[in-house]
């Protein structure tokens, strides 16, 4: 499922309150000694094990421009967004030039995606990049599609402080329409149990009772959103981030407090006490296939599984300073910077 890690890019953004573009352009593309003796060995095993599995690591793309955010879609096309637009499909790498910076993307094939940023939304037909209408004013962050729906999630005013208003955008024959909003809140992931009528989003908080801001889970339906959950163990100002449906019909969240620091993991859902899990540190970026979670950070990527959150992990990628994964058709795929290189990698497991 999908994600936007460039937060501090968006907090920066999200201080002046952006207005619609409603002209429309095309963007066309033009790249003792004897337990030190087993100790040992089995550290030189671990170190080989992570050399292998770094080494079957595949390298598809490298850049200086910064990125944002990746996706991939069900056929393994690769879409990554920031300075530029990159796609990569069917044997050949594309790159587009961004009118802005952008957040977010969400591949629907090869040929359509959806890309926001800032007051820019952007629709790709599997040739051009067009820019579409935006119904209001704010910063858009985060785009995920559904059952053939596609939501937008934005905000306008500065996040962190009251007044803050959170709304919803939907793609409504061909055009978006504002659906709802809520004010002291912000909204970024979003994934959906029982259909697109029903969707949930990560996001913040700020309570009227002590003004600080919190992680929270939120829901959309029947043109309104309400508050269902909300993470109290913070007092400093943090956000929830992404989200991952669990066999239980709950939510894995991840948090951040928008600098990249946080990357806290709960289990959190509607009418269910939020449980801390023991993957705190871990969680920059999730994706899952099946019951297997994956989470990955500036280290490298860990697999564990969502009906066993029991602390234990398996190191599946090391040494790698991960910004986003996914996993889809029993393949990895990362997005990491290295020697100030943003690059994609995938592994097949």
């Amino acid at each position: 499922m999908k994600k936007l890690f460039g937060l501090s890019v968006f907090v920066i953004a999200s201080l002046v309150m952006l207005f619609m573009s409603c002209k429309k352009e095309k963007i066309e593309s033009p790249q003792s000694k004897d337990q030190v003796v087993q100790e040992n060995s089995t550290l030189e095993k671990s170190i080989n094990h992570n050399n292998a599995v770094n080494n079957a690591l595949i390298e598809i793309y490298s850049s200086s421009d910064h990125f944002n955010d990746m996706a991939v879609a069900p056929d393994g096309s690769v879409y990554a967004v920031g300075q530029k637009i990159v796609v990569i499909k069917n044997g050949q790498t594309l790159e587009y030039v961004a009118p802005s910076p952008l957040f977010s993307v969400f591949p629907v094939s090869a040929n359509e995606a959806w890309a926001v940023g800032n007051s820019l939304i952007l629709h790709y037909d599997g040739v051009n990049w067009t820019s579409k209408s935006v119904p209001c004013a704010g910063v858009l962050c985060r785009v995920w599609g559904y059952d053939g729906q596609i939501f937008i999630t934005g905000g306008v005013g500065i996040v962190g402080y009251s007044g803050h208003v959170g709304f919803i955008l939907q793609l409504v024959n061909d055009n978006f329409v504002k659906k709802a909003e809520l004010v002291d809140a912000s909204f970024l992931g979003m994934n959906a149990y029982n259909g697109p009528n029903q969707l949930y989003i990560a996001g913040s908080y700020m309570s009227p009772a002590d003004h600080v801001e919190r992680p929270a889970l939120f829901v959309f339906s029947n043109n309104s959103i309400e508050k269902v959950n909300e993470i109290f163990e913070y007092n400093n100002g943090n956000s929830g981030n992404r989200l991952e449906k669990t066999p239980s019909g709950s939510f894995l969240m991840s948090t951040t407090d928008h600098y990249y620091f946080g990357n806290d993991l709960y289990l959190i859902g509607a009418g269910i006490n939020y449980v801390r899990t023991p993957y705190n540190g871990s969680s920059r970026s999730l994706s899952s296939d099946g019951d297997k979670l994956l989470m990955a950070n500036e280290n490298g990527v860990r697999m564990t599984y969502k009906n066993n959150l029991n602390g234990n992990s398996t190191v599946i990628i090391a040494s790698q300073n991960c910004f986003d994964v996914e996993y889809i058709n029993h393949k990895i795929y990362i997005l990491a910077m290295a020697n100030g290189q943003w690059k994609i990698k995938t592994l097949n497991y």
